[in-house]
């Protein structure tokens, strides 16, 4: 079944449900305690991405003690996304979390962080005719490489916006906008994106990008 992914609500709902009134542990001790610590910037990102975030400022929540499956469940997510994120590193194989940071790292041109989320036999499959500088299909780190710096030096990136993100077992669809100008020739186009992604063992396993070339076409031709 294709649905949108949401976790943060999904670890939240799992956490209000396991409260009890027995041996209660309030909000700021569990984000206290948890190992390693993270600070009140991680509470008020928890206490944000909760639906319920209007009932948390008045009564924070309560479990019933520090290992239940709700308690685990919880500290293993802000683990993995907040504390480690933080530090550069990502500690998820949740193909919409990986495909996130790819976006992130493309954002920052930061091409060695986009090649550590790449399977070895990565394949990029970008369509369009020759004069688009980076049409073409891609195997391997390397060439991937050859890929993303050719992207960078070829166009000026004004937006590049993912407004869906889509997750099918190891399957991401990725819809957006971008608008970009080609260097060769100043010229701007704009067109919607769809990105089709395959992600397995926490990388990327291949890649195709489909957009209206024809617009590309346009303002790569001199």
């Amino acid at each position: 079944m294709t649905h949108a992914r949401n976790a943060p609500a999904q670890f939240a709902l799992e956490f209000r449900a396991g409260r009890t009134a027995a041996r209660p542990l309030r909000w700021r001790s569990l984000i206290r305690d948890l190992n390693p610590p993270l600070s009140s910037h991680a509470h008020l990102l928890c206490a944000r991405r909760d639906p319920s975030t209007a009932a948390l400022q008045n009564e924070p929540p309560v479990i019933d003690n520090p290992y239940t499956l709700e308690y685990i469940s919880l500290r293993q997510y802000f683990y993995k996304t907040v504390y480690m994120k933080s530090r550069g590193n990502l500690m998820t194989s949740d193909p919409v979390e990986v495909t996130r940071e790819v976006f992130v790292r493309f954002g920052k041109a930061d091409v060695p962080g986009i090649l550590e989320l790449l399977d070895d036999d990565v394949v990029i499959e970008f369509y369009g005719p020759p004069i688009i500088p980076y049409a073409n299909t891609y195997h391997g780190k390397e060439r991937a490489r050859r890929f993303f710096e050719t992207v960078l030096s070829s166009v000026d990136i004004h937006q590049f916006e993912p407004e869906q993100f889509l997750n099918d077992g190891d399957m991401v669809t990725v819809t957006g906008r971008l608008h970009l100008t080609a260097r060769s020739t100043g010229k701007d186009f704009r067109s919607d994106f769809a990105h089709v992604i395959t992600v397995q063992g926490g990388k990327w396993k291949r890649f195709r990008d489909f957009m209206n070339t024809a617009v590309a076409v346009q303002a790569f031709s001199a």
